[in-house]
């Protein structure tokens, strides 16, 4: 291709940007901010726009073509995403990360990436429902699978030697997308056709279970993989690698959160097969595939989404040991006798927030102050948890308590830096307590007085110039001015300096309140900046608090 003909050319910076970021993400639909928008350019928004039913427009020509381009507002920019995921696509957020006021072009970087198996939030499925990304490896042993609830960190392998040994795992987990080798053979696309899964394929390199191995000792220590013997299971050990890999290059962050693998191979479980999990109707009804009327509906009667997912694994993989189902029998029937404490433990779950998705929503760095909050209010509970299940003969339930962690550093750290009702969003600030740094006491004082002084200057003026209508406003544009009606025009002193005409009157500046908008703007924007830097100290805090938060969450499950 010769250089006149080459696609960037006759375009603006910003569109070359883009395009150097589309030619490092073919497959994704690019959503590229600008300003206050995501949009969308070229084949991207010709694909998106009637799948999302937003108009397609145009901008600036290359060439004698207009470029296609379609757009939705920042703030909806995850919902439209999703919606995209869900029908199979995937979507890369390309966010302004430099200084908007900078000059020259914007720096923006790919933030998260969202697919089928890795959606960019939580909402895209019922909260007590998991939302699983699978993958598939083939080999001399049968075929190895993983799967990997991102949100929550749940993470299972297994390896069957034939194909409807997979088939029936492959049912109960339900994954949303599944990644497969290149040129995977006819059968296993079979597979996922036949249950609506999206297939992505993957070139060998990230499907190698070397480079599997090495991340599993980063992520659960040297040992881990001898203990769970996973040297003798090639497959299943590739086809974790891959979900690994996958799960982090979308999320752009750790999985701190990650639990310990489930291993489907210890034969601890009775495998129910397709056939028996659809007759039954175990998990859905077999005439009109719902919830409701199939055996997970009847028996779910949870207080939290992390009990009922878990509730989703114990009734499509039964318990075959027998002491295993006598500890659980006796669990329960000590709490059909003790009504008092099982009111009491019920009354602590409906307290409890959903640790495992508040917590995975932290760690993938996309974790807002409401999320902080609900792991403090619901990890302030343990005590009260270990103290109830203390009193109970059942041993199951007395273990469950002596194993759940202490978190009382944390909480404190929480509950004494946080404040009770944070905003939702960070940005908007609010969310830090005084007394936890000097220099923000200072900026909240510094705000306050300015406004107070402002407001001792509007009845000082109106004094002064007899203008008892006079108010002080504020707007983005001018800032803060004066502003008289056209009926006391006359009274306006010759110091005013006029700012601008409006249909009802007039509105001024002074130098004093200038000074005032100064102080007042510059110590909210250095504020929102302290407490952002604040907020990022206490997820750090959680962060470092992954696994055993994690933990506490399954045992509370």
């Amino acid at each position: 291709m010769t250089s006149a003909a080459k696609p960037t050319d006759g375009l603006s910076p910003a569109m070359r940007q883009y395009m150097e970021m589309k030619a490092l993400h073919p497959e994704g639909l690019l959503f590229f901010q600008m300003g206050d928008f995501y949009e969308l350019f070229f084949e991207d928004a010709e694909k998106a726009a009637p799948l999302l039913e937003i108009a397609l427009t145009s901008r600036s020509k290359k060439g004698d073509q207009p470029i296609p381009m379609c757009g939705v507002p920042l703030s909806a920019g995850i919902m439209y995403a999703n919606r995209l995921t869900r029908q199979g696509l995937q979507v890369v957020l390309a966010n302004q990360v430099g200084d908007p006021g900078a000059k020259g072009i914007i720096e923006r970087a790919v933030m998260r990436i969202g697919t089928p198996g890795v959606p960019l939030d939580d909402d895209t499925a019922a909260a007590g429902e998991p939302h699983y990304l699978a993958a598939i490896c083939p080999g001399p042993g049968g075929y190895g699978l993983a799967g990997l609830e991102v949100s929550t960190g749940d993470f299972l392998l297994a390896r069957f030697g034939d194909l409807e040994a997979l088939r029936a795992e492959f049912l109960s987990l339900g994954p949303h997308e599944c990644l497969l080798p290149q040129h995977a053979a006819p059968e296993l696309l079979d597979v996922l056709r036949d249950m609506r899964v999206y297939a992505t394929h993957l070139p060998p390199e990230r499907m190698d279970a070397l480079a599997a191995l090495d991340r599993f000792r980063e992520l659960f220590g040297a040992h881990a993989a001898a203990a769970w013997d996973l040297d003798e299971f090639p497959e299943a050990l590739s086809a974790a690698g891959a979900v690994l890999d996958y799960a982090e290059s979308c999320s752009r962050g750790g999985l701190d959160h990650l639990a310990p693998p489930r291993l489907l191979w210890n034969q601890a479980h009775l495998v129910l097969d397709e056939a028996a999990l659809a007759n039954l109707e175990i998990l859905k009804t077999l005439r009109h595939g719902q919830l409701e009327g199939s055996l997970l509906g009847l028996m779910d009667r949870t207080a939290t989404p992390m009990g009922s997912r878990l509730m989703r694994q114990w009734l499509s993989r039964p318990l075959r040991d027998a002491a295993e189902i006598s500890a659980r029998h006796g669990a329960v029937e000590e709490f059909l006798r003790d009504g008092l404490s099982r009111d009491a433990l019920s009354g602590l779950l409906k307290k409890t927030s959903d640790l495992e998705r508040a917590l995975g929503r932290v760690v993938l760095k996309h974790g807002g102050p409401r999320d902080l909050a609900a792991l403090r209010d619901s990890l302030f509970l343990i005590p009260e948890y270990k103290k109830l299940l203390s009193r109970l003969n059942s041993v199951r339930l007395a273990t469950l308590g002596e194993a759940l962690p202490d978190f009382g550093e944390l909480t404190s750290a929480l509950m004494n830096r946080l404040e009770e009702h944070p905003p939702v969003n960070a940005k908007d600030g609010g969310l830090i307590k005084r007394g936890v740094s000097p220099e923000l006491d200072e900026l909240l004082d510094l705000e306050k007085g300015g406004k107070s002084g402002i407001l001792a200057l509007e009845a000082r003026e109106r004094e002064r110039t007899g203008i008892n209508s006079l108010k002080v406003g504020f707007n983005r544009v001018f800032g803060y001015y004066l502003e008289v009606t056209k009926t006391n025009l006359a009274n306006v002193p010759s110091d005013w300096i006029r700012k601008q005409t409006i249909a009802g009157g007039e509105r001024y500046l002074t130098p004093e309140l200038k000074e005032w908008e100064e102080k007042i703007l510059h110590a909210g924007e250095r504020r929102l900046a302290l407490e952002e830097q604040l907020f990022e100290e206490l997820k750090e805090l959680v962060a470092a608090q992954a696994r055993p938060i994690k933990e506490a969450a399954q045992l509370l499950a």
